[in-house]
């Protein structure tokens, strides 16, 4: 099964993250934010994250949600952001 869009990566409880190499931050994505607001089919393939602090392109991370950077440890949601 392909995974190509915000509503397919809540239907199979996944979190998407905006990594800025240059500031070396992750945000959450608020996926559910972007299906209420009518882009839950947009395609995020392909697609290249815009940091909120410097306006650099990052790169989108996927992971169970649940799981922290890396060590696939459980965590709790700190934050939100916006595609």
């Amino acid at each position: 099964m392909l995974i190509r869009t915000y509503r397919q990566l809540v239907e199979n409880n996944l979190c998407l993250e905006a990594h800025c190499l240059k500031c070396m931050r992750f945000e959450p994505i608020d996926l559910e934010g972007l299906i209420a607001a009518g882009r839950g089919d947009k395609v995020f393939i392909g697609l290249k994250p815009t940091c909120t602090s410097c306006g650099q392109k990052g790169e989108f991370q996927l992971r169970p949600k649940g799981t922290m950077i890396g060590d696939g440890s459980p965590t709790t949601e700190i934050g939100r952001a916006h595609v």
